[in-house]
């Protein structure tokens, strides 16, 4: 059951947009010089992201598509990839337009720094132009002036759990501090070929930016502040839902804590600046919040009418997809690689992107969206055939088995797996049809393999030859 609030705006958690660092900015350009652009970006692209070396459904029942970042990123332990957003969040035409008039897809993932090896580094963002199949990451930065009046420079420190490309800027997710805002034409060239990969700031007129070659500027932030009596929304990951009117900001939170909250906002966004409509007192509220997240979410998206939430179940076991309202959504096991994290909707292929964080288990993946819609039928329509198997006219078919089977180990692990597309036989019924069931010890000590034949007693047996058959099968298991 959806909670979301009926009225235009949500009273209690809200927004407010910083001044731009426009004078902190131009600065920084005149260390610099004129900002590179992402244009400019797109022509000096240096790394492969490379296809994946297994066939695409192997990592996830719902993959499509599925990109390696090169090896070194693939391994590194010092920057873990997060957010996710495309160039079809970004356009109507789903593509980035040059100045000389070419079209490229891009995809723009965030990573933050862990600091393993004792140096926080803060956040970044990855490029990647799936048509050359080259990628470069860009740090980010946050420029200030001290006491003094000295331009310095910070690392942008937030886990960047989400990304919006909405217009020209980059919404990032900052968690409790809300989240900030940067533009793609302030990415800005370092001098160097990417040296000096342990030193960082501005030292005379010289800039170090822990090796990156490219780095782009916070303009602004937007700062998350909450009334009294309401809980603090925690921003932890973002996605664009374009095709509302007006387009909208979706905004979530990751909790472990059963007592912590799992809301999902919706911002208005203004679709002539592509930063969120505010009312006359500066501050942006949700149009809605929604209760019915579910727990450790790590990415959100609506397409195709419903929610899509990413579950990871950590780095050893496939992760999840939840679709469908708040409240009642359902999940799609073994969906994903293991580790995913944020989602971005690519609308003109009914595509559903998707990262993930593990070292050594890293890709940049697609899924198809029509698959969890054809998952929900199949599962409406097998739960249709279990509940009418003990009927004389139905039985069940092979995909009911396989819907079920995951859901109730305990009923159907003793039984056969039916041959795609036939139906179980009258003749291998659960054991609440005979008059004794197995015994639990076999069902659980049997090795891998394939099952013992189960004994099933004829409703037209008596009731002593019943009686004679299941003693003497356990009988026969105590021999054994």
């Amino acid at each position: 059951m959806t909670t979301a609030s009926e009225s235009p705006n949500v009273q209690g958690v809200h927004l407010r947009r910083t001044d731009e660092n426009v004078r902190e900015i131009a600065a920084l350009a005149a260390v610099l010089g004129e900002p590179a652009g992402l244009d400019g970006l797109l022509g000096d692209l240096k790394y492969d992201v490379r296809r994946a070396r297994v066939v695409p459904r192997l990592l996830g029942r719902a993959v499509r598509e599925a990109y390696r970042w090169d090896d070194y990123d693939e391994r590194d332990e010092q920057w873990y990839p997060q957010g996710i957003s495309t160039s079809a969040d970004a356009s109507d035409t789903e593509a980035f337009q040059t100045r000389a008039g070419d079209s490229r897809r891009v995809v723009v993932t965030t990573w933050y720094s862990t600091g393993k090896d004792g140096v926080k580094r803060g956040s970044r963002v990855t490029f990647v132009d799936l048509d050359s199949g080259k990628y470069r990451h860009v740090l980010l930065v946050s420029p200030v002036f001290d006491k003094a009046g000295h331009l310095t420079l910070r690392p942008t420190s937030i886990h960047a759990g989400g990304i919006v490309w909405a217009g020209p800027y980059l919404h990032i997710a900052a968690t409790s501090r809300g989240f900030v805002t940067a533009r793609v034409d302030d990415i800005m060239r370092v001098a160097g070929e990417d040296d000096h990969p342990e030193r960082f700031g501005i030292e005379c007129t010289s800039l170090y930016s822990y090796g990156h070659r490219y780095v782009l500027p916070v303009r602004f932030t937007y700062q998350a502040f909450t009334d009294d009596g309401h809980e603090k929304l925690r921003y932890s990951f973002m996605s664009l839902d374009r095709r509302s009117d007006p387009p909208a900001l979706v905004a979530g939170e990751y909790a472990v804590d059963p007592d912590a909250t799992t809301r999902l906002a919706r911002y208005e966004l203004d679709p002539q600046t592509w930063q969120l409509a505010s009312g006359d007192d500066g501050f942006s509220r949700p149009l809605a919040i929604d209760e019915g997240g579910v727990r450790q979410m790590q990415g959100a998206v609506l397409a195709g009418g419903r929610y899509h939430v990413t579950v990871s179940h950590g780095p050893w076991m496939p992760g999840s997809v939840f679709a469908g309202p708040p409240g009642s959504m359902r999940e799609r096991r073994w969906a994903l690689p293991m580790g995913p994290e944020d989602v971005a909707y690519w609308p003109s292929t009914d595509r559903i992107w998707s990262v993930t964080e593990h070292p050594r288990r890293r890709w940049i993946v697609s899924m198809d969206r029509r698959w969890f819609d054809r998952a929900r039928v199949e599962g409406q329509r097998a739960r249709s055939q279990v509940t009418t198997w003990g009927t004389p006219s139905s039985q069940p078919s092979s995909a009911a088995y396989n819907a079920l089977r995951p859901r109730c180990p305990g009923l159907w692990s003793h039984l056969p797996v039916p041959a795609h597309g036939s139906t179980v036989s009258r003749q291998v019924q659960p054991w609440r049809n005979a008059v004794s069931p197995p015994s639990p010890r076999s069902t659980r000590s049997a090795p891998p393999g394939p099952q013992r034949p189960v004994v099933v007693v004829s409703r037209k047996t008596p009731p002593t030859a019943a009686v004679q058959s299941s003693r003497d099968v356990e009988r026969r298991q105590v021999v054994r």
